[in-house]
């Protein structure tokens, strides 16, 4: 079984702690050398960023709360929760906990989910990962496809059994899931599932869209996981997950960098908006910085296409303003 407590943070190349080490046994080792080395060692450029990110008046979960309670005057409703995560992968520090350890729907956030319970019978070599699979997967997690997501569900044996090997083998990180359901195939999931050459005969269709649950710190700790590369065949989950294609995080967002890369997957339907992703954020030093979002907000009752475009608008201004915190602290782009 995976296990997360160790940090993370020496996995990333924004960490500095080792440079920080490597500079302090240097300067004492410099004590005792001889004079013209000591003056080489002397007249070398200073690092171009502290060892330590610069502090921060208010902490980042204070601001969101602020901006939080905005929201709910002038546009949230009643029945609506919402639920964030922010996690620093660089100083391995929770920054932001907000009703993260709840459940919620998971829409199509959790088809990382069904990509990893699959890698990880590949890895048992109990089963394999074929180009026909590979190409289910990138359409899973780039177009969204739920025929390809039913498919690959259906191969593992269906929900329960992907709920199984979640809850078994990575037990750490999945502690608030519960997959018990398909997602639900309409005549137009079919007809496109068949235009990309995917297989649609015999795919099972589910009966709920809003039977699946996951908490944002499931989501948090399977990204920690993905990044820190503890997941079986992480590298491929995180290169599908950074396909190019439309999110909350990054994509149109007022203050971050076009080019940023991000590993994301985002959720729709009636009920919930939510996205998740790792922010691979770029400093002035031109060193990488990344960070965990999690934002989802779920209503209890169903909504049209348009309260999923304004509650997509308010997760794009909630990464708005943790970019900027995130800004000022590593002094990004």
């Amino acid at each position: 079984m995976v296990d997360l407590e160790q940090e993370t943070a020496s996995h990333n190349p924004g960490y500095d702690r080792r440079s920080f080490l490597t500079i302090s046994a240097g300067t004492l080792a410099g004590l005792a050398l001889p004079r013209r080395i000591y003056a080489r060692q002397r007249n070398r450029q200073p690092q171009t960023r502290p060892t330590q990110p610069r502090q921060v008046t208010e902490s980042l979960d204070q601001k969101l709360q602020m901006h939080l309670r905005v929201l709910r005057q002038k546009k949230l409703k009643a029945d609506e929760n919402v639920a964030l995560s922010v996690y620093d992968l660089v100083s391995g520090q929770k920054l932001v906990s907000i009703k993260d350890s709840e459940q919620v729907q998971a829409a199509s956030m959790i088809k990382p989910f069904v990509v990893l319970a699959y890698f990880n019978k590949v890895e048992k070599r109990e089963l394999q990962y074929s180009q026909e699979v590979k190409y289910a997967m990138e359409m899973m997690l780039q177009k969204s496809d739920n025929v390809a997501t039913n498919w690959v569900m259906q191969l593992l044996g269906g929900p329960s059994q992907v709920d199984k090997i979640l809850k078994t083998q990575y037990g750490s990180i999945f502690q608030n899931i519960d997959i018990n359901d398909y997602i639900p195939l309409t005549l137009k999931n079919k007809i496109v599932a068949k235009s990309r050459g995917l297989k649609v005969e015999g795919v099972p269709s589910g009966r709920s869209y809003y039977s699946n649950l996951a908490s944002a710190l499931d989501y948090q700790r399977f990204l920690q996981g993905l990044w820190s590369e503890k997941l079986p065949y992480s590298r491929e989950l995180k290169r599908m997950m950074s396909l190019p294609k439309k999110n909350r995080t990054v994509w149109d967002v007022e203050g971050i960098p076009k080019n940023t890369k991000i590993y994301s997957r985002t959720g729709t339907s009636g009920r919930v908006a939510g996205d998740m992703a790792i922010v691979e954020s770029q400093g002035n030093d031109g060193k990488f910085y990344p960070y965990i979002f999690i934002a989802i907000i779920e209503k209890q009752t169903p909504n049209g296409l348009l309260w999923t475009w304004n509650r997509g608008s308010l997760i794009r201004g909630i990464s708005s303003k943790v970019y900027q915190h995130m800004k000022g602290v590593y002094n990004l782009k």
